[in-house]
């Protein structure tokens, strides 16, 4: 299922009939483009976000509404709970582009292998796909500071050859080190208190994450990938326990939220959103509508400023289900 987007309006355009390539464990199938009668949905973009959206970033090769010398295809879990994705990963790369204000299509895979990198989240530009594992020495700085992640290696590919929204920061010295602090913060905090509740509980795991996740697959598969992909996040965090998770989130939202009120804008560097906009709404949304995030909410509603972020961003950038 693929959906076109410009930033957080979507604009139908047709598709190729060419068939697409898609790849899975190395070997590479090919796929028929969707029939004509799959149905797109259209937003308007908000004139007033529109503007902002446009003085994020500086645009490199294809403008403000498109991308670099193609088309931008993200690869990405698919929505569910009420969310764009199953993965704030993934939630974070398409709130980036809708941010940029970039016009790009949204290919619904239901297990990592149907991604061209057989990773989620993926980004493919005239089949040129990014998004597996960095290699070392590789330059850049993304949404995620861990260099091994797929989102780490999209946001750098946007900021080198497509826009960087956080351009105007980077020219001040002192802000550019306030951006770093807080995306630091948030995947200090935010991402293991994430992946924490989302694959590490084991009520959680077996209530809601394995039905989510392993629905593309027949029993028993579905129990089976599941678990694999619970023991690698589980090996990934040692020494997290609930107390740390917990605490660790109550100091992220306390700092964002006072971020939040010193911008004195819609976003957490005034009226221009920045990759931290990206990354922290993924993170914010994902504790205040999935079923996983339900031990985080209690503290999140100590922050109604952190709610009404949400509920905005998710309003003008996701206006309506399917988005």
């Amino acid at each position: 299922r693929r959906t076109h987007t410009t930033g957080p309006a979507a604009t139908p355009t047709p598709l190729s009939s060419s068939r697409i390539s898609r790849s899975g464990r190395g070997v590479r199938q090919s796929f028929p483009s969707p029939t004509p009668a799959t149905r797109y949905k259209r937003y308007e973009m908000d004139s007033t976000f529109a503007a902002a959206a446009a003085g994020g970033g500086e645009a490199r090769g294809g403008g403000a509404g498109g991308g670099a010398g193609g088309e931008l295809i993200l690869h990405r879990w698919p929505g569910h709970w009420g969310l764009p994705s199953l993965s704030p990963e993934c939630i974070a790369v398409e709130t980036y582009l809708r941010l940029a204000g970039l016009r790009f299509s949204c290919e619904d895979c239901k297990t990592p292998y149907a991604s061209p990198s057989g990773q989620l989240p993926a980004l493919d530009q005239d089949a040129d796909v990014v998004g597996g594992t960095v290699s070392d020495g590789e330059d850049g700085v993304g949404l995620r500071q861990d260099p091994s992640t797929a989102t780490y290696r999209i946001t750098a590919h946007l900021k080198r050859k497509v826009r960087d929204l956080d351009v105007a920061l980077n020219a001040d010295a002192s802000t550019r080190s306030l951006l770093t602090v807080y995306l630091a913060l948030v995947e200090a905090k935010l991402a293991p208190a994430t992946a924490y509740y989302t694959w590490v509980d084991r009520g959680r795991f077996a209530k809601h994450t394995r039905d989510a996740y392993g629905r593309a697959f027949p029993a028993p598969l579905s129990y089976i990938y599941t678990w694999l992909w619970r023991r690698q996040v589980v090996s990934q965090m040692p020494g997290y326990d609930e107390e740390r998770v917990l605490l660790g989130v109550a100091d992220a939202y306390g700092a964002l939220a006072a971020r939040l009120a010193d911008s004195g804008g819609a976003y957490f560097f005034g009226n221009v959103p920045s990759s931290l906009d990206a990354i922290a709404f993924a993170h914010l949304a994902f504790h205040a509508h999935s079923p996983v995030g339900d031990a985080m909410r209690g503290e999140l509603k100590k922050h109604p400023e952190l709610l009404a972020y949400v509920n905005d961003m998710q309003g003008r950038l996701y206006p309506g289900p399917g988005s």
